[in-house]
């Protein structure tokens, strides 16, 4: 966690004030930093080595990559859309992804899909 500090400058909430451990004398005063490995890292977001996808993110990611969206892959898979985009979601955070295109990316290769 990091906090800054803005000392004796008033804003919208009145007078900010140092933080505990510090004088308060420069402008902007770095208070604390967390100390975790994993500062900044969202849980399950590229932290598995070998991702294990369900049978169903594996279709839809397979469908995806082919660039169907959504409702073309519900169609496809007799599925809602609501239901796809659950699967996808799930398989872009066990992959570390940051969309669909990403997630469909990194799958081919890991070798988790082929197109």
């Amino acid at each position: 966690m990091l906090w800054l500090c803005e000392s004796g400058r008033k804003g919208a909430e009145g007078t900010a004030k140092a933080a505990p451990g510090r004088t308060g004398d420069s402008r902007l005063d770095m208070v604390e930093i967390q100390k975790d490995p994993h500062a900044g890292i969202v849980p399950g977001r590229g932290l598995t080595a070998d991702p294990q996808l369900t049978g169903r993110e594996v279709e839809c990611l397979t469908w995806a990559a082919h660039g169907k969206s959504c409702w073309e892959v519900a169609q496809i898979l007799s599925i809602s859309q609501n239901t796809v985009t659950f699967h996808l979601k799930n398989a872009i955070r066990k992959l570390g992804a940051a969309n669909k295109c990403h997630a469909a990316a990194l799958a081919v290769a890991q070798g988790l899909i082929e197109i």
